[in-house]
Order: structure tokens, then C-alpha cells, then sequence
């Protein structure tokens, strides 16, 4: 079994006076804190797909040393960087599962990631989510099982939803904490004004 974590970056950031993943974060990049986490996830191989602002990112330092995919279809919505990736992971045939998060939620706990996983090499279920008090978050891991409903998609899509009508099986694993925090808009970030 090959599992391959992946950072989604391609969210223009609305309102950010520079790139949204560049924004300081008790004195480090979101994309940058983003990456350090994610590198601790149980995954042999860490990718962050890049849409906007895709040649300051590389330049920034703070992909180092994981792979990057460049979307240039990103502005299409979120199907389209799902559907690069997973079509760059189906040519490579021991990879069997992705853990997809998103590279503006940088505090994901090491723990939780490791949960999802042993659930998804533990179980035959084409998902596992994470459920934060009730609520489902990210990041999730989909088998290769469900790959195909997404390679089929356009626009603008909820992971969650398209789990929900077209997974045989998805399992939730339940967490007894809030989700960690996804850096939409400045106002998300810490001691930002509200």
C-alpha cells in the first residue's frame, strides 16, 4: 500500500494585500507551516498543487523539499486541481491512497492524520473523513477506488458532498476537538480584528 499526502494551494485568497500562502502566521508563511505539518503525515511522497501565484510560491523557499503540480486550470474550481493530481497519481501504480488537505489549514495534528490513515489501511472503505464535534473536516483520504468520480468532475465541488452521493463506503472517524482553522480571508488569520 503507497500513500501519498497532497496540499491543495489554489485558492486566490480575496483580500490578501499579496499571495494568501505567503501571509505571516506567528512568523512563518501559512504555506510554509502548511508544508512542515504535512511532511509529518505517514506518507511516503507530499506534493502541494499550486494554482495562483504559482511562480512566487516555488520561488519563496517554502515548497522545499516536496514535489509541486501546477494547475493552470485552477480559477475553474476545485475540481480541477483534484482531477491534475489524481490523474499524475493514476500513472503511477503502487499508489493506492491520497491524503488531501488543504494548504491554508496549517495546524493539522499529526495525530488525527495518523487516525485517518490507519482506518484507511486498516479498512476496505473507499474514504475515510475526519468529523471534528460533528462536523466534517480535512483532510480526508480517498482510496483509489473513488479516483474516478473525480477525474470526472468540473467546477466547483465539495469533497464532502461528493463523498456523500457517489462513495460506497466512507468512514468517519470521530474527533473530540474543533477543526483546525483554514485561512480563507485575512480576518481568519490569527489576531485579526473581527
Amino acid at each position: 500500500m503507497s500513500m501519498v499526502g497532497v496540499l491543495l494551494a489554489t485558492d486566490a485568497g480575496d483580500g490578501f494585500p499579496g499571495s494568501k500562502y505567503l501571509a505571516d502566521v506567528g512568523g512563518r508563511s501559512i504555506l510554509s507551516r502548511a508544508v512542515a505539518g504535512a511532511r509529518a503525515w505517514p506518507v511516503e511522497e507530499l506534493i502541494v498543487v499550486l494554482g495562483p501565484d504559482a511562480e512566487e510560491l516555488e520561488a519563496s523557499g517554502d515548497l522545499e523539499p516536496v514535489s509541486v503540480l501546477v494547475d493552470p486550470s485552477w480559477n475553474e474550481g476545485l475540481a480541477s486541481p483534484m482531477r491534475a493530481v489524481l490523474d499524475l497519481l493514476s500513472r503511477e501504480n503502487p499508489v493506492t491512497h491520497v491524503v488531501v488537505g488543504f494548504a491554508d489549514q496549517p495546524d493539522v495534528a499529526e495525530a488525527d492524520v495518523v487516525a485517518l490513515v490507519d482506518a484507511a489501511i486498516d479498512g476496505s472503505n473507499e474514504a475515510v473523513v475526519p468529523k471534528y464535534r460533528y462536523a466534517p473536516g480535512y483532510p480526508v483520504v480517498l482510496g483509489r477506488g473513488i479516483w474516478d468520480v473525480f477525474l470526472r468532475l468540473e467546477g466547483s465541488i465539495d469533497i464532502h458532498d461528493v463523498l456523500a452521493t457517489h462513495a460506497r463506503s466512507v468512514e468517519e472517524i470521530w474527533f473530540d476537538h474543533v477543526a483546525p482553522r483554514r485561512i480563507r480571508v485575512p480576518d481568519d488569520l490569527p489576531g485579526a480584528r473581527r
